[in-house]
């Protein structure tokens, strides 16, 4: 069967996309870029183990805390459009409508203060420089946490949990 023709496309919509492109496309390519610059950095790529501290600057720790930073809303962003597509697909199903909405919520709600952890940990204070800041405890182990309590979260959220099994 010939496909259909439903007369010339008007000039205003000849260069109009078909589609956008999903939630995070801009934010992983920021995210990536930022890891990119940091690995750039002298000591940048190479295991921890085989580094010294006098292989770091300022500016590559600030590029490590803006890219903690803005993991989280990139995820996000990601699993926003997974969300999105159950809704799409799923959607006259009222049940699992709820349980989209819900999951957006939560994961909004987890992800999206990583911007705000990463600097209030990590974020020099009273003439400190960022590397000074990067030596403290409370850097150090607030931004081990929260990277544990991320991966316990996007794991327990993959894993299906049913109490009858």
């Amino acid at each position: 069967m010939p496909a259909q023709q439903h007369g010339p496309i008007p000039e205003a919509f000849k260069n109009v996309p078909l589609a956008s492109p999903p939630p995070g496309v801009a934010g992983i390519i920021g995210y990536v870029s930022v890891v990119i610059a940091s690995l750039s950095q002298p000591g940048g790529g190479k295991h921890l183990w085989d580094t010294v501290i006098g292989d770091y600057s300022d500016e590559g720790f600030i590029q490590s805390v803006v890219s903690t930073a803005i993991y989280g809303p990139v995820i996000f962003c990601v699993k926003l459009a997974l969300f999105l597509l159950y809704l799409h697909l799923f959607g006259r199903l009222r049940w699992l409508k709820w349980l989209v909405w819900w999951g957006i919520a939560i994961t909004g709600l987890f992800h999206i203060p990583a911007i705000f952890i990463a600097f209030i940990f990590c974020a020099p204070r009273g003439g400190q420089t960022w590397l000074e800041r990067s030596m403290t405890s409370k850097c150090r182990n607030g931004l081990q946490d929260y990277g544990v309590a991320q991966g316990v979260v996007g794991v327990g959220g993959v894993i299906p949990q049913d109490a009858n099994e």
